[in-house]
């Protein structure tokens, strides 16, 4: 549970009750995505038993930054990540949606497949991997893997594969009286992100 309030002799006026929303929300934003030990809450970027992907060292210096490497070699990494859920299943999951940090996303999506060519990396993986119908930029990737490096995950976005749980959307109750004040409570409940299908999730780090 999650209470904000505010002190005043006046209920929370429309901005301050939209700042303790906004607050809220964040804070649930952050629960979702990296969890929370103290309250064993799961988040998606430490969801036990996911895939993990080691990508090939050989861009310039043997990195695996995706700035050192060349589109081809881009696209390779990312079909790696997207086709070792379906085939390390069997065919049993398979991802429909990527997500990767921005500065990631960026460079796929400005890098040409060629001299010649009009086409972006992005825009020929997509067009040519049969699984993945979706790539979205995810600031918060950036910096969440391993010694903090960017991850990039592919999952398949079904209620059947993973869930949030918010029992209790953001709510504004009524104002009580305290002494010479009135408090109005903003609460909200998160149970976090459940996981059915773990290996419906993979990920890779050091893009």
């Amino acid at each position: 549970e999650i209470r904000a309030a505010q002190k005043s002799g006046f209920p929370l006026d429309q901005r301050r009750a939209k700042a303790a929303q906004e607050s809220i929300l964040r804070l649930e934003d952050d629960l979702a995505f990296f969890g929370d030990s103290r309250s064993k809450l799961v988040g998606f970027f430490n969801a036990p038993n996911s895939i993990q992907i080691s990508l090939p060292n050989d861009g310039a210096g043997s990195s695996i930054l995706w700035a050192t490497k060349t589109a081809d070699q881009q696209l390779r990494d990312l079909n790696l990540i997207a086709n070792t859920i379906v085939e390390t299943t069997k065919e049993v999951e398979q991802p429909d949606t990527m997500i990767m940090p921005t500065v990631s996303y960026n460079q796929i999506s400005t890098k040409r497949i060629g001299i010649d060519s009009a086409m972006t990396v992005l825009e020929f993986f997509l067009k040519t991997n049969p699984y993945i119908k979706d790539i979205e930029p995810v600031i918060k990737l950036a910096g969440a893997g391993s010694s903090g490096t960017n991850r990039v995950m592919a999952y398949k976005r079904s209620d059947e594969k993973l869930t949030m749980e918010v029992p209790l959307d953001v709510t504004s109750h009524e104002p009580e009286k305290q002494g010479w004040e009135y408090v109005v409570a903003v609460e909200s409940r998160f149970g976090g992100i459940l996981i059915y299908k773990p290996l419906s999730i993979a990920f890779a780090d050091g893009v």
